[in-house]
């Protein structure tokens, strides 16, 4: 399990001890707001860690706490679970409102991404928006993901972006 670090970032596989930062992302009204399971309780979050720990345990990949190095502290996650339709990689990321704003989803998506690609060896990468989370939609744009498909489901619409590694060396070389 690896971890991985940028400017501003720590981002490492979720443990057991990150149980409380897990709660603390998992209860928030303003970060659940676009996720499928909604805010959850103490006992809900440690459900979805433990399939966090699960995913990295049998994929090799997975979801990482994302922790800012200036202060240790945890600022939200980054990373991939298994989408059940289609078992494709898809990229997952949410942050606490007071970190909003200062760029540090992009960063820590950039290194995801180039990880995913890189060691990970993964040829192609999803990732599921909401049609309301135009932060997220800005966000997919900017690094070179493309709208491939969208979904009506209860309430909203779905976007599903995605980028190939072929997409991704490209886009890197006119950059």
């Amino acid at each position: 399990m690896s971890q991985l670090e940028t400017k501003r970032l720590v981002l490492h596989p979720y443990t057991a001890k990150d149980l409380d930062a897990a709660v603390a992302l998992y209860g928030d009204p303003k970060v659940t707001q676009f996720t499928k399971l909604g805010r959850l309780s103490r006992a809900q979050s440690r459900a979805v860690l433990d399939e966090h720990l699960r995913h990295w345990r049998e994929k090799g990949f997975g979801m990482r706490a994302m922790v800012l190095k200036s202060s240790g502290d945890f600022a939200g996650e980054c990373g991939f679970f298994t989408l059940e339709s289609s078992g494709e990689a898809a990229l997952r990321y949410a942050l606490l409102p007071p970190y909003w704003g200062q760029g540090l989803t992009s960063e820590a998506v950039l290194a995801t991404i180039e990880d995913a690609f890189g060691s990970l060896g993964l040829q192609r990468i999803v990732s599921v928006v909401e049609g309301p989370n135009h932060a997220s939609h800005r966000i997919m744009e900017k690094l070179g993901l493309r709208v491939e498909r969208t979904a009506r489901v209860p309430k909203t619409t779905i976007f599903i972006y995605a980028i190939t590694l072929n997409e991704w060396v490209a886009a890197a070389r006119q950059n």
